[in-house]
């Protein structure tokens, strides 16, 4: 939702769980790729609603994963602006952005 940068399992594992909080996503896969580099890429639909069911966002994501010794070393999501840059979801990034301040 914000952008940027997270490491560690913890850390991200912390990060999704904060934002199911506020928005509730659905991916469904519609493409499987690799490119040059050796990444695997996948292309999402994706529908992000509010907690009442509203639909936010509705469009399609590529998601961009570098494995290494059969981890996943970087995911990426591509294309993708900050909830904060999205006029449909403004509402919903403050308060986010104030829960993750709150662990800090």
């Amino acid at each position: 939702m914000q952008g940027g940068f997270i490491n560690g399992r913890e850390a991200v594992r912390e990060y999704w769980a904060k934002q199911f909080e506020f928005i509730s996503p659905h991916l469904e896969p519609v493409k499987f790729e690799t490119d040059d580099g050796g990444r695997d890429i996948v292309s999402n639909h994706q529908i992000v609603r509010d907690l009442e069911g509203n639909v936010l966002l509705d469009k399609t994501v590529r998601h961009i994963f570098t494995i290494k010794n059969g981890l996943v070393e970087v995911f990426e999501i591509e294309d993708a602006r900050p909830f904060a840059e999205n006029p449909n979801l403004q509402h919903i990034s403050e308060p986010f952005d104030s829960r993750m301040a709150e662990d800090k």
